[in-house]
């Protein structure tokens, strides 16, 4: 049986484009028991393929002083960061943080187009099935990275392929 890095590389073409939707990545963690280590993530993504960009999308808090940390060791492994403070939105239930960055990420997905011929998309949200769909009738392969319970039919059969988080984590978990 191959090995899930094999299957990897099995659907992947040429230049890569990554793409980091981390609000969606963060609920993944939550259910996996674990979280990724995105310095050991860059460097698996660069040591394995041509990777011309890696996104990270965050809502971020004003105050954390960890999470400014955070960004900058990102910033430093090569990763463009994309961030936009979290608002608060009061509700009858009460307070909801809204840090939501679909549309950044989807921009620099169309921007980039001309530049990959693989994307990896780490989310599960049904709201990018359009841009997959883009994606592929450029003639592009697009893999989503996801976990069950948290990837969207629609995505999951849109894309070339979908694989769980839970398969890597041999190959980028944080000790």
């Amino acid at each position: 049986m191959k090995d899930i890095f094999s299957k990897l590389k099995g659907h992947t073409a040429g230049k890569v484009a990554v793409f980091i939707d981390a609000a969606n990545i963060l609920y993944s963690q939550q259910s996996m028991g674990w979280q990724v280590d995105y310095k050991k993530l860059s460097k698996f993504l660069k040591r394995n393929f041509d990777v011309i960009f890696i996104g990270f999308y965050l809502g971020v808090l004003k105050k954390s002083k960890g999470q400014k940390m955070f960004l900058e060791i990102l910033r430093d492994h090569d990763y463009t960061v994309r961030s936009k403070p979290v608002k608060y939105i009061h509700t009858d239930e009460g307070r909801i943080l809204k840090g939501n960055l679909d549309i950044e990420l989807a921009v620099d997905v169309l921007t980039k187009i001309d530049d990959f011929d693989t994307c990896f998309l780490f989310s599960g949200d049904s709201d990018f099935e359009v841009i997959v769909k883009m994606i592929r009738n450029k003639g592009k392969r697009c893999i989503v990275f996801s976990t069950r319970n948290h990837i969207s039919r629609e995505l999951a059969r849109t894309s070339n392929k979908y694989f769980d988080l839970r398969r890597f984590k041999d190959h980028f978990s944080r000790e």
